[in-house]
């Protein structure tokens, strides 16, 4: 059967099929790959002493100003769920989407679908 594709046509198949596994490889990857508990402790290790470092600043100077130490932690907690979120591919609110690979899969069935059966 291998035949009757010229071996251009057949290049290019084999192409597309490996780069389909290789997209297929790096999709799983990001979504299976996690942040390691040191660099997750390390991160809230210096959003702690940031906070500290703020706080003993302002001790220093007698005064704090409210506005700008909560605008400073809620920044800070936010870069941290942001960070957090993007750790987790399926869950919260940054989240990879399979639209993609179903639109992809509906145009190869129907592709075979509406192709004639060849029965040699």
């Amino acid at each position: 059967m291998q035949g009757d594709v010229p071996g251009p046509i057949q290049a290019l198949i084999l192409q597309a099929v490996n780069e389909v596994l290789d997209t297929s490889t790096v999709r799983l990857a990001v979504i299976n790959d996690r942040i390691p508990g040191t660099v997750f402790g390390l991160l809230l290790l210096v959003s702690a002493v940031s906070l500290a470092v703020a706080a003993h600043n302002a001790g220093l100077n007698g005064s704090i100003n409210r506005w700008r130490m909560s605008a400073f932690s809620l920044i800070l907690a936010a870069l941290t769920l942001v960070i957090v979120d993007f750790d987790r591919g399926q869950h919260g609110f940054i989240r990879v989407s399979l639209q993609p690979l179903e639109v992809v899969i509906k145009d190869l069935e129907s592709q075979m679908d509406s192709a004639e059966p060849r029965f040699d």
